[in-house]
């Protein structure tokens, strides 16, 4: 065991996350499982002894560097684990990863490396991030009225990250690290480990490093692969823990992931929801795939995988719906320039524009209703959280991204100017199946701006401003235009125009097809209660498939001369509630990520593996 000393640095990351929403402590009875067979039928069959296969690590699958998956290993948790019990947990849960995931370790068992949580929140705020990717990341919450304008997202994330992030696994350096409240006496729990080394296990078979993730959308698609696969197999793991169906029990270190037994504190409503998307509905994803086609189907998804959350949200989509990338050209004035990503997917230019997808989209509507200093919803906790048959929070599918407000999306383009004195403006045109899909979403942005304090602007449609105690310096109008949908931001209601000289704002009473609202701002009273203030109940249709849910991330590549603040070192990001622990730091992962701090934000490397610190019941099969 190696007690880590450096600082934590941007990189590509797969953490734990602990989940924000307190769950029921887990019963045995929660699972259906074979006491015979846990595991997979790919998995060899140990001999009575435990004594070594004729075979190698890379080649029996469930045997790992001396140790089988069901072989007791008559090890204590009490006092903390020494380093050669560390080693032995190690070998035995990657064996047991092995053994229900049908793929085996490749290049032996990554290092552990121990950081006390107190060190790991130092390093998060101290980690270095450049003013463009600050800039971008502002400019994107303040659009989705997520983070008003006086708080810095960056910090937001930080915050964020040094609270929920309880390990990760560094695919660039190839170690793991886990993040303990007492370093002195390691306690962990099996389930939190079994992720990081699947991570690991992942990634000697697939190459995470190879997977670019660009923009958050992207990021959220390629994570949805990455993070659904190895919590769809921990969810397995932990469900036969709780069974007591290995031949003793599974370590349980008590680990909460830096929160208290209801889970950590969030920094941000609408952060978490958009960080917390691949883990979420990732693992439904993959396990509808597993069924069509077993494992192979799985694995053959790491040749083409899902380029946007809404594959993962929507798996029918997958192959289905064509996608479409708006293009919007620089229409400002010399007073604005507009600000690239700062990386480029496959080298060249850097990206003009980020994709945000509806993970972004579900954040922005889903958070007031958990803000404690907000009274009112776009959708309700009830349409946002997901519940097993005993009425406690489902920790296999614990949220919903599953609404009108996104099925219809098909595209969207997210564009950042700035000003002088450093403001900025936006442009966000985003795209329908139709204009009836795009309807839902001007309603809820219009409901979200009542809320967050916006006003009307006497004589426009869809066009309000906000006071300076709403927190919010900017001005919005939306434009309808059938299966589209433009956003478009500035300081001021007169500068709207000077970032596009082609806008023209709507007048009250234009005929839109039916989504303007004469009497008064669009806007309903706010008050929203269970029955969805306009949304759904959260239940995905049909077209859904069934599943529910990093950032956008990127495979960690940083376009040389870019300033997105990243460390460029490759290390993954940390884990955390929904935060990115494929190692994309930012979004995700994304190519524009603003640094490990930001875990799943536009542009950040690192991977951050989500493990439910929290106990809770796991859903039954």
């Amino acid at each position: 065991m190696r007690v880590r000393t450096t600082v934590f640095a941007v990189a590509l990351l797969v953490a734990s996350l602990s989940l924000a929403v307190a769950v029921a402590p887990a019963t045995a009875d929660a699972h259906q499982g074979d006491s015979e067979r846990v595991v997979d039928q790919c998995a060899a069959e140990p001999p009575t002894d435990f004594d070594d296969p004729d075979g190698t690590t890379t080649e029996v699958v469930g045997w790992v560097e001396g140790y089988w998956y069901d072989e007791p290993l008559n090890i204590s948790i009490e006092d903390g684990l020494t380093a050669a019990e560390l080693d032995q947990l190690s070998a035995r849960t990657a064996a047991r990863f092995e053994a229900l995931r049908c793929l085996t370790v490749q290049d032996g068992l990554p290092p552990v490396e121990i950081v006390p949580r107190e060190e790991f929140a130092t390093d998060q705020q101290s980690a270095g991030v450049g003013e463009t990717a600050r800039l971008l990341d502002n400019a994107k919450f303040e659009t989705t009225l997520t983070i008003d304008s006086q708080t810095d997202s960056t910090e937001v994330r930080q915050a964020d990250s040094a609270e929920r992030v309880g390990g990760f696994y560094d695919f660039i350096s190839e170690q793991i690290v886990v993040v303990t409240e007492d370093p002195a006496a390691l306690r962990i729990d099996e389930s939190v480990l079994a992720e990081e080394l699947g991570h690991a296990i992942q990634d000697q078979q697939f190459d995470l490093s190879s997977y670019r993730r660009p923009t958050v959308d992207r990021d959220k698609g390629v994570l949805g692969l990455i993070e659904g696969d190895v919590g769809l197999v921990v969810d397995e793991y932990r469900a036969a823990c709780e069974a007591g169906e290995w031949s003793e029990p599974c370590l349980d270190g008590g680990s909460d992931g830096g929160g208290g037994g209801d889970g950590p504190d969030i920094a941000n409503w609408g952060l978490y929801f958009e960080e917390i998307h691949p883990y979420s509905d990732g693992p439904s994803f993959i396990e509808q795939t597993r069924a069509a086609g077993g494992w192979d189907a799985v694995n053959a998804l790491y040749d083409d995988p899902p380029t946007s959350a809404l594959h993962v949200t929507y798996p029918d989509t997958l192959g289905a719906v064509e996608l479409t990338d708006p293009t919007v050209p620089d229409r400002s004035t010399d007073a604005w320039d507009r600000v690239p990503l700062g990386v480029a997917p496959t080298g060249g230019d850097p990206l003009t524009h980020d994709t945000l997808g509806i993970s972004t989209i579900t954040g922005m509507f889903a958070a007031p209703a958990y803000e404690d200093d907000t009274a009112r919803a776009v959708l309700p906790r009830s349409g946002t959280t997901n519940f097993d048959d005993s009425g406690f929070v489902d920790q296999f599918d614990p949220h919903e991204f599953a609404h009108p407000e996104t099925r219809g999306w098909r595209g969207d383009a997210f564009y950042t100017y700035s000003g002088e004195d450093n403001e900025t403006a936006t442009v966000w045109e985003l795209v329908w199946a139709s204009p009836e899909d795009a309807e839902p979403f001007v309603e809820g942005y219009e409901q979200l701006v009542d809320i967050r304090g916006g006003e009307r602007v006497e004589g426009y449609a869809h066009t309000y401003s906000f006071d300076t105690e709403t927190g919010y310096d900017i001005a919005v109008t939306l434009v309808p235009d059938g299966d589209r949908v433009t956003v478009v931001t500035a300081p001021t209601v007169e500068a709207l125009t000077d970032v596009d000289q082609q806008l023209e704002l709507l007048p009250v009473g234009y005929d839109d097809g039916g989504t303007t609202d004469d009497s008064g701002g669009g806007t309903d009273d706010g008050t929203t209660d269970d029955s969805g203030g306009g949304t759904d109940d959260g239940t995905t249709d049909d077209s859904g498939g069934g599943t529910d849910d990093g950032g956008t991330s990127d495979d960690g590549t940083v376009a040389d001369g870019s300033d997105d603040g990243t460390g460029g070192d490759g290390s993954n990001g940390p884990s955390s509630v929904g935060a990115d622990d494929t190692g994309n730091g930012g979004e995700a992962g994304s190519d524009t990520e603003l640094g490990i701090v930001i875990l799943p934000a536009v542009g950040l490397s690192f991977l951050v593996l989500l493990a439910l610190l929290s106990t809770g019941r796991q859903r039954g099969r």
